[in-house]
């Protein structure tokens, strides 16, 4: 086929596309009542989703379940528990105080008796204490007999400062901190008693195969994170002074700042369009009419996720923001042309007609391609960032939609603007883009110099640019969060954790005084780390308990705290 006779084909093809958008344009004209109320009903359905949208800022949810990571991760939490804890380090000016070791007491009691899922807690009221009595080897929690006495305070306050495990953990060294730490059960569902039912459902007792147990939501967590700041509140003084710390808190804590900025900068996105179009066309029904295409794909989109099963989160949250800067860009297009026709005269049913066809296939191709474009996030490690591969392009295709459908029929229906009433409307942004295209056409190479240098200069810029993941610098400075986990990190030298796991291969292994002998020449070596920024002030394992009951089964003497060498003696 000739290079003409392609052409002629392409332009044949295109008219009959244009065409069938003039059609269109009709028929939404003739039956605009039954488009309209279509699309609220579908469109409406979808929004009433957003109630059971759920929000979820753990580090976990940004990887998607099939990860290797997530996966190893998930064994971990299966057996071993979840490694998040909710940490509180309370400061006072001496903690071996009798006055404030009985109101420790009585805030440990009540956390215990009162957070939901608790699964443990420790403090310096149940601590681990280990020591020897002559042949008589005693483990007990540290405030089991009460120190009612200066002598028993005495002797508490060197037990507990001559112990390693204790400095910078449970006490800091000054013994002006003292640490809470509570841990959560991995599973369990929004009521308390599911546990308790578990085992008499007729699917167990008949041996049939249950569904697997599921991860505590992040509502239960929050609600256990809300207890403990309303007992807080109630101990905390002067002299008590309690600061809240830790994953849990802190995917608490986001969770309500991001619900908090999407609505923000949703009624700020939304503002600066309203104002935008009323300044562009100086007409209600010219704002109204684009702002109700936008949010009903934005409602719509957020129902999809809802119903999808797709949590909202730190890289998804973004979406609400950016669906309505993008979607409002073809209902403008649309009203330009809408608004040119009827002050060249046409009646509104020609109007409409003409600028679907005129518009309809430029509309559809730039979304296909925004839709495209946005497409390729899903490939995205990263599950926040799929996520946006995904519903972006929904949200896309639902402007799409709702600008070629529901458009056209609300503009049916509402009573067409007189044709004066257009004539000054665009007058001012009509001479600004003319006095810029003729200055591009007047300048073009000094615009590609420009143009190229702001490039050479972006370009170098992003050499400076970081990787990092570091949620605590996520937060505004003077945030209670941020100023908690800061202090904890200055007095107990550290508070983020590492996990290892070891597998010997073999039963019993952990009985090899030679691989224990490892552990402590691993442990030595990590406490030598240091990159000008981070370092591991502390590592605990098996070989602290060892060391721990090796030295109180020899009179608890200093020269004791080692491994023992002999493998009866560590069985």
């Amino acid at each position: 086929m000739s290079r003409n006779g392609a052409q002629r084909e392409s332009s044949a093809t295109r008219d009959k596309i244009e065409k069938a958008f003039e059609r269109w344009g009709a028929f939404t004209c003739r039956h605009a009542w039954s488009v309209i109320v279509t699309v609220a009903v579908l469109s409406l359905g979808l929004a009433s989703q957003i109630f059971s949208l759920k929000v979820d800022n753990s580090m976990e949810a940004f990887l998607h379940t099939d990860d290797p990571i997530r996966i190893a991760y998930d064994e971990f939490r299966a057996d071993w528990g979840r490694d998040e804890q909710i940490m509180l380090a309370i400061e006072t000016t001496d903690v071996f105080a009798l006055e404030f070791l009985e109101r420790l007491r009585a805030m440990h009691k009540e956390l215990k008796q009162g957070v939901p899922h608790l699964d443990d807690i420790m403090s310096m009221v149940n601590a681990r204490n280990t020591r020897g009595e002559g042949d008589t080897l005693i483990v007990e929690d540290l405030l089991e007999d009460w120190p009612d006495s200066p002598a028993k305070l005495s002797t508490l306050r060197e037990r507990v400062l001559g112990n390693p495990l204790y400095r910078n953990s449970l006490v800091t060294a000054d013994a002006t901190v003292t640490t809470v730490f509570i841990k959560l059960v991995v599973f369990g569902g929004g009521d308390d008693d599911d546990s308790l039912e578990a085992g008499f459902e007729d699917d167990a007792l008949l041996g049939g195969i249950s569904p697997p147990p599921e991860y505590l939501p992040e509502v239960e967590i929050s609600r256990a994170v809300d207890f403990i700041r309303e007992v807080i509140e109630r101990y905390e003084s002067d002299d008590f002074k309690i600061y809240l710390a830790g994953t849990p808190v802190m995917s608490q804590v986001l969770n309500r700042q991001m619900q908090s900025d999407m609505l923000t900068f949703t009624l700020y996105s939304l503002g600066a369009i309203a104002a935008l179009l009323f300044l562009l066309y100086r007409r209600i029904a010219a704002v109204l009419l684009p702002m109700l295409v936008v949010v009903l794909s934005m409602l719509s989109t957020l129902g999809v996720m809802s119903l999808s099963g797709t949590f909202i989160g730190v890289g998804t949250q973004i979406l609400p923001s950016f669906l309505l800067c993008v979607g409002v860009c073809d209902a403008v297009h649309l009203l330009a042309i809408y608004y040119q026709r009827l002050k060249a005269g046409d009646a509104r049913e020609q109007a409409i007609s003409f600028t679907l066809g005129h518009s309809g296939l430029a509309i559809v191709m730039t979304s296909l391609t925004t839709m495209g474009g946005l497409g390729s996030f899903m490939a995205a490690e990263l599950k926040p960032i799929a996520d946006i591969g995904i519903f972006a392009p929904i949200g896309v295709f639902f402007a799409l939609i709702f600008t070629l459908v529901l458009m056209p029929a609300m503009l049916a229906v509402i009573p067409a603007p007189p044709s004066r009433a257009t004539d000054a409307s665009t007058d001012i942004v009509t001479r600004l883009l003319q006095g810029l295209g003729d200055f591009s056409a007047r300048h073009p190479w000094s615009i590609v110099a420009v143009t190229a240098g702001i490039l050479l200069v972006a370009g170098a810029g992003t050499s400076f640019l970081r990787f990092s993941h570091d949620p605590i610098d996520w937060f505004q400075p003077g945030d209670p969060f941020m100023l908690a986990t800061r202090f904890m990190d200055d007095h107990l030298d550290g508070v983020n954790v590492i996990e290892v796991i070891v597998e010997t291969g073999e039963e019993n292994g952990l009985y090899d005084p030679e691989l224990l002998n490892r552990f402590e020449a691993f442990r030595q070596s990590n406490e030598k780390i240091y990159d000008g920024r981070w370092h591991i002030s502390k590592t605990l394992s098996l070989n602290d308990v060892l060391k721990e009951t090796h030295q109180a089964l020899n009179e608890n003497r200093e020269e004791f705290y080692t491994i023992p060498q002999d493998r009866k003696l560590v069985a």
